[in-house]
């Protein structure tokens, strides 16, 4: 099947070349009506397409887990951006010559009541895949800018401060009105940014 999918199509004089991701669920094992052979299938066919598309995939009970766990992360995240439970720390960056810090590095960090510390590593992909992530930027923009505008107002010297950006935010079309209005907001000058 895949390879006649791969043959290319020529449909008003353009050539169109497809891919496909399958899911496969089978009949009882793997659910005794419609809607759970469908909702299976779903998760089978994201199981192929994570796998790098153009794949199939059969249904598995290991993905129902995978799928809440999921699940549970988003959830967890939208509550974190609503509650403020996300923080940020920042590490230092160290000119090894003078002995004085020279910069930071903002770091996302959430410690969330029911599910413990979540690495970044686990909830940034669902962030993107989400994009709760636009969202994250934009909170984590705005508490660094205040936090170094704070430090700044009580005597600490200007220092470069680094903040991480997902790629997606470079494609929305007001990122650059975002920045300047965070910068404006919170009195940052954007040379130390």
């Amino acid at each position: 099947m895949f390879d006649q999918l791969r043959k290319p199509l020529t449909l008003h004089s353009k050539t169109i070349y497809c891919s496909c991701s399958i899911g496969i669920a089978l009949f009882p094992d793997d659910g005794n009506d419609v809607s759970d052979l469908m909702k299976n299938v779903e998760m089978a066919m994201f199981c192929a397409k994570e796998k790098g598309r153009n794949r199939y995939h059969y249904y598995a009970a290991a993905l129902n887990s995978a799928a809440e766990k999921r699940y549970q992360l988003e959830e967890g995240i939208r509550n974190a951006l609503k509650c403020d439970l996300f923080h940020l720390n920042y590490q230092p960056q160290i000119d090894t010559v003078t002995e004085t810090i020279n910069g930071f590095e903002t770091l996302l960090r959430w410690n969330d009541p029911e599910l413990g510390f979540v690495s970044p590593g686990d909830f940034i992909p669902v962030a993107e895949e989400t994009d709760l992530i636009l969202d994250i930027d934009k909170w984590v923009l705005r508490k660094a800018c205040s936090q170094w505008m704070e430090w700044h107002q009580k005597g600490l010297k200007p220092v470069r401060m680094a903040i991480n950006i997902s790629g997606r935010q470079f494609k929305q079309l007001d990122f650059i009105a975002t920045v300047t209005s965070v910068l404006q907001q919170t009195g940052m000058p954007a040379q130390w940014l």
